[in-house]
């Protein structure tokens, strides 16, 4: 976690991915950084859609689709207002 506002850390996440039940293991860079008072971390994850039992994407108002794709996550902390 960044130790002052504005400054971005970077790290990294692994564990079990599972979007169609056939979980495996996944690794990706992760960036942190704290903005007023929230905790926002951000990265991405390159996933091979055979992996995971989907088919390569068919679209007949597209050229040509890739059999992968990059899943992106943004996600938010904030400290729990006490009642």
């Amino acid at each position: 976690m960044p130790s002052r506002r504005g400054t971005t850390r970077r790290g990294g996440t692994f564990g079990k991915q599972s979007p169609q039940a056939d979980p495996n293991d996944e690794s990706g860079p992760l960036d942190t950084k704290l903005v007023k008072n929230v905790i926002v971390v951000t990265g991405q994850i390159d996933i091979t859609f055979a992996d995971y039992g989907i088919e390569k994407p068919v679209s007949v108002r597209v050229l040509s689709t890739e059999d992968r794709g990059v899943m992106e996550l943004q996600l938010f902390f904030t400290k729990q207002e006490s009642s």
